[in-house]
């Protein structure tokens, strides 16, 4: 099962708004991982991501057995801020490194007929731009678990959105710094 439609979406728009994703397939075992990113544009990207609405339409199930009754779009977590983790060439270092991480993830809810009971099925998208860890961005205050309850009110993404615009590390990870990479993957 997957919601793997919305995240060939968001490839999509990335894709036409000028990122260089390669045109392999993705799905959401394999993270996308672009270098050097222009910020502007993948925070715009996924700003107007953010305000689409998707239905049972995108939910993929490789078993006939299963049936999306139900879709819901549940939040939208920004978390910004150093990280000690971080994956290079497909391996996990804890640790041993620092990243500057700026970015969103979107959660749906997905509840599914399966045989004669139904069952609750949880996935997100992330969207990540990685930045080598500089003392200005070091010293920028950490911001995580910042929850959008039910967005799909377009008055809540606005107000997350003027938010995150309004933070001191903004102008410094859309104008000043270049990230070192965007990540993209979908997860359950």
């Amino acid at each position: 099962m997957s919601i793997d439609a919305v995240l060939q979406q968001l490839i999509a728009m990335m894709r036409s708004a000028g990122v260089s994703i390669p045109d392999e397939v993705f799905t959401g075992t394999n993270p996308i991982k672009v270098k050097n990113p222009d910020p502007t544009i993948v925070y715009a990207v996924f700003k107007k991501f953010a305000y689409m609405t998707f239905d049972c339409s995108h939910f993929d199930s490789d078993d006939d057995k299963f049936e999306c009754i139900e879709w819901e779009d549940d939040f939208i977590l920004f978390q910004c801020g150093v990280s000690r983790f971080s994956v290079e060439d497909g391996v996990a270092h804890y640790g041993n490194t620092s990243t500057f991480r700026f970015g969103f993830r979107r959660a749906f809810s997905i509840t599914f007929k399966h045989g004669d009971h139904d069952t609750l099925y949880t996935d997100l998208i992330t969207c990540t731009l990685e930045y080598e860890l500089s003392d200005e961005l070091a010293a920028t205050k950490s911001r995580e678990d910042l929850f959008v309850p039910h967005y799909n009110k377009p008055s809540g993404l606005d107000e997350l959105f003027a938010d995150i615009e309004a933070l001191d590390v903004y102008p410094l990870v859309m104008n000043k710094y270049r990230p070192k990479y965007l990540v993209i993957f979908e997860s359950d």
